[in-house]
């Protein structure tokens, strides 16, 4: 039996986790940046942090078109 997954079932996984309801629906802004922050984990578990400062210009561009992004996420605390 082979117990190996993909890799896109994997983010899908860990974005989901940072959602306040993953049963729900979340906006495009979320889904986006819940699947933004799952990349940043898997490549610092891998050992690719050295680009964490340019991060924070990604999501700022998203949270522009939608503010109220952060109510859909478990929270809007990000250490960079």
């Amino acid at each position: 039996m082979n117990h190996s997954r993909k890799m896109s079932e994997i983010m899908k996984e860990m974005a989901g986790r940072l959602l306040r309801n993953p049963n729900g629906v979340p906006s495009s802004e979320t889904r986006h940046i819940a699947l933004m922050f799952a990349n940043f984990a898997w490549n610092e578990a891998i050992g690719l942090g050295h680009a964490r400062t340019g991060y924070r210009s990604g999501w700022e561009v998203i949270e522009a078109e939608n503010p109220n992004v952060w109510s859909e996420l478990k929270s809007r605390t990000w250490t960079p």
